[in-house]
């Protein structure tokens, strides 16, 4: 049920300057008694606002983004109390990511790194996120299909995270393959084939590996042409 915001002259009293803003003093206490006192659940109307601030494209319902946000409520109430603590940190940046907030998401992954450098699952979410930061899209000239480009510096700043968390994490089968994905993007063949190449040793024979394998054929096919 939606609330629909009322004025002084929608309450009809007869001196509205006075009686008026009284009865919404008085209706504001109340309110405020209430959610002191425990009796009112006033989490969904303060939440509201910002479910409707969420992209468009979010494939969740309205119950699951309102239970996110309540998640990450408590989280940050946690980090408020441990700041230090990095899984806190990553734990509030995959409910940022779950909502597609993207920037805010970043920003927790890139304070669980600071906490500890040794995160891998924070530096391959942290590369993930910033592809998606600034990911844009154009057409093909010769194909005239749209394929992703993502832009240079947070591309880098994606590419450096993956190789970050293979570093410290080598059987890391995700970040392998976001890795040779973003090498891909960038046309670099010679890195694409290395990290394929360690994918494989992951993941032989799946479906994700014979994408990549594909994925780097053409862009060889391509080069050659050129």
């Amino acid at each position: 049920m939606q609330l629909k915001h009322s004025t002084c002259k929608d309450l009809r009293f007869s001196e509205p300057n006075g009686d008026c803003c009284i009865a919404l003093r008085l209706i504001v206490t109340f309110l405020l008694i209430c959610i002191l006192g425990g009796s009112c659940a006033p989490t969904a109307v303060v939440q509201a606002p910002t479910v409707g601030d969420l992209p468009r494209s979010l494939l969740l319902s309205r119950e699951e983004v309102l239970a996110v946000l309540d998640e990450l409520e408590m989280v940050r109430k946690s980090i408020k109390s441990d700041g230090k603590n990095a899984q806190l940190h990553y734990q509030a940046g995959l409910l940022e990511e779950r909502i597609e907030r993207w920037g805010d998401a970043l920003r927790d992954f890139q304070e669980a790194i600071h906490r500890n450098s040794n995160f891998a699952e924070a530096y391959y979410h942290a590369g993930y996120v910033a592809e998606k930061v600034d990911e844009a899209y154009e057409i093909d000239p010769e194909t005239g299909e749209p394929g992703r480009k993502v832009g240079g510096a947070m591309q880098r700043y994606a590419v450096s995270s993956y190789r970050k968390a293979v570093q410290h994490k080598p059987d890391y089968p995700d970040a392998q393959y976001r890795l040779c994905m973003a090498y891909l993007l960038n046309k670099d063949l010679s890195r694409a084939l290395d990290a394929y190449q360690g994918f494989k040793v992951l993941e032989p024979g799946t479906s994700r590996e014979r994408e990549l394998l594909s994925r780097v054929y053409d862009l060889q096919k391509a080069q050659q042409k050129d």
